[in-house]
């Protein structure tokens, strides 16, 4: 069943019952509503993802269980998750559940998208990381003067990981400003591993 009706931001919006539920509406704006009603069920973001608490008749049919937003719309309106892909938001905007920012994709294809648009967490953005990217570009660029295990040492970390960071098995993306100092500095640097 699908309905069309305008959308408050002025574009057609189409409505369609909501995958494994009896009560629900989704529309391909990613939002979520009873039947009859105007008001849409209020969601909220965990782990990045929009999501809304409903009920699923295929889980619990009594109980509210939490849904991510963005996979009831592919659901309703493209059908299920084919085997080995997954759903990738192609502004990189994981709050931006319009099906057309949405798109089945492998999980190496999702992750080149949050790289090209710079949601992807991985270097000094990780929450654990002991190095940061000026870290890694003296470390990098100092390698041929230096043990690893001195280095290491210098900067409290194993010497497995200063290797993994000599070899770019490790921090493999560097940013345009590091880039640009090494250019500056008549280093080749980053350009060894095709970059």
């Amino acid at each position: 069943m699908s309905k069309i009706e305008p959308c408050s931001c002025g574009k057609p919006e189409t409505w369609a019952s909501c995958p494994n539920t009896i009560e629900y509406l989704i529309s391909d704006h990613g939002r979520v509503r009873y039947p009859g009603y105007k008001k849409c069920v209020k969601g909220w973001v965990s782990g990045g993802a929009k999501c809304v608490r409903i009920k699923d008749i295929s889980e619990h049919p009594r109980i509210q269980v939490a849904k991510a937003v963005h996979r009831l719309v592919m659901k309703a309106f493209k059908g299920a998750t084919p085997a080995g892909l997954e759903i990738a938001h192609l502004d990189g905007d994981v709050t931006n559940n319009h099906l057309g920012n949405l798109c089945f994709v492998t999980h190496s294809e999702n992750e080149r998208h949050k790289l090209d648009h710079g949601t992807m967490v991985h270097g000094e953005l990780q929450h654990m990381a002991k190095l940061d990217w000026d870290d890694v570009f003296w470390i990098r660029t100092n390698a041929d003067y230096w043990a690893p295990s001195e280095l290491a040492e210098k900067y409290g970390v194993a010497t497995d990981t200063i290797r993994r960071v000599i070899s770019r098995k490790t921090w493999k993306h560097e940013p345009p400003r590091i880039l640009a100092a090494a250019r500056a500095m008549g280093l080749t640097y980053g350009e060894q591993s095709g970059q």
